[in-house]
């Protein structure tokens, strides 16, 4: 058919209700699964089509064009239109801050990467300071922050173990084929100081297109329980099952649920993206925790039929288990910051005493003269003495589920 002539029709997916995993062929020019959607700029007899993902950036685009040809993408035309263009003028939604002259984003703390003068770490980018970058990009110091292991976790799912008690497992999965969410419980409520931010790292051990979305859960009042959801005996179990927050029974959780677990999922908090087996993944949470002390309970529910799946609390390595970390700021309202010292006792020490005394006189008369008598005296005696030593300080924090901190140490 001749050019400029015809209708063309373009199909495009991504919106749908799950990921499945995609194949190529001879004439496949971009093959992708995640979800997306799909812009359709008109300029004049040009048609840019773009696929943007959910955090902006670009994966695919094509062009469709009345006329001869199709005119030249350069830097500038405000459309990311071309291989190395992250962003182009106002068309920067992959950019955390700017969009620069190069069609590049600027740097900015928080895009995980040490890019800037005044950068000393960002986000898993620590290695000047492993563990204790600050959310403004700066090294912190062991003081500031806490470590917490969930004080519950479990997973629930539908189908055959709807009715099973998954607490005792050593791993939780997210799956939509069936259907498996998992709840994470963290208490909060003796933590002394402002959250600033707030970062759950999980280990993966089976890789996923989709490691599965956060969600605010608003209520923590669920038993985590005591099986292990590897035979039907788990389904006399007492922990929180499928059939406790499907209230209506029709295989779905959602708005239609009556049950106070059911997950906000109209406010989803973070997405995990692609994981990868016998690697973890740490999203950035501190919007869910910034409510003051408590109990918190978050879900992470998946949209691929193709599961994720995490270590537990229950898991064998202790270095494998769901952590998040709490930087913290300033006291909070109301509270006190006490510290604590040790008194380290002597009956060992030797202190020497001594003592001088001094008299004189003079005479009135022409001849005079003076007369100085001293004495000196030393003793040696053994005594108890005390001293106060600062020791480090250690936060700790009473919790229902009997958990320990210490600032920067998990008990």
């Amino acid at each position: 058919m001749p050019a400029g002539q015809g209708t063309v029709y373009v199909t495009t997916g991504g919106g749908g209700r799950e990921l499945t995993a995609v194949g190529t062929s001879s004439f496949t020019a971009h093959a992708e699964a995640g979800f997306h959607f799909t812009r359709a700029s008109v300029d004049g007899d040009l048609l840019l089509l773009q696929m943007i993902r959910v955090d902006g950036s670009i994966g695919d685009w094509t062009t469709l064009v009345k006329g001869p040809g199709v005119p030249n993408a350069t830097c500038g035309d405000g459309l990311v239109n071309q291989a190395g263009e992250t962003c182009d003028g106002a068309d920067r939604a992959a950019c955390m801050g700017s969009c620069q002259s190069d069609c590049t984003c600027a740097p900015v703390c928080g895009d995980g990467a040490v890019n800037q003068a005044s950068e000393a770490c960002d986000g898993n980018a620590d290695a000047a300071c492993p563990g204790l970058c600050r959310a403004d990009c700066t090294c912190g110091t062991p003081s500031e922050f806490v470590i917490l292991a969930p004080i519950a976790d479990t997973y629930i799912e539908a189908g055959t173990e709807a009715g099973w008690d998954h607490g005792a497992a050593t791993f939780f999965d997210v799956d939509a084929k069936p259907t498996g969410i998992a709840y994470l419980k963290f208490d909060v409520s003796g933590v002394p100081a402002e959250v600033v931010s707030a970062r759950l790292t999980l280990h993966c051990t089976n890789s996923s297109i989709d490691g599965g979305s956060v969600y605010p859960v608003g209520s923590s009042g669920w038993i985590e329980g005591d099986r292990t959801g590897t035979s039907s005996a788990s389904a006399g179990g007492p922990g929180l099952k499928w059939t406790d927050v499907d209230t209506n029974a029709d295989g779905v959780i959602d708005g239609l649920d009556t049950s106070p677990f059911v997950p906000d999922f109209v406010h989803g908090i973070r997405m995990l993206g692609v994981v990868t087996s016998r690697k973890s993944v740490t999203v950035d949470l501190t919007e869910a925790f910034r409510s003051g002390p408590g109990l918190y309970t978050i879900a992470i529910r998946n949209d691929a039929s193709d599961g994720a799946t995490y270590v537990s609390r229950e898991g064998t390595a202790a270095s494998q288990r769901p952590q998040l970390r709490l930087q913290l700021g300033g006291p909070l309202a109301g509270s006190t910051t006490t510290s604590s010292t040790t008194t380290i006792s002597s009956s060992s020490s030797s202190t020497t005493t001594s003592s001088s005394t001094s008299s004189s006189s003079t005479s009135s008369s022409s001849t005079s003269s003076s007369r100085t008598t001293s004495s000196t005296s030393s003793t040696s005696t053994t005594s108890s003495t005390s001293s106060t030593v600062p020791t480090t300080t250690t936060t700790t924090l009473p919790a229902s589920g009997s958990s320990t901190y210490q600032a920067g140490v998990r008990a």
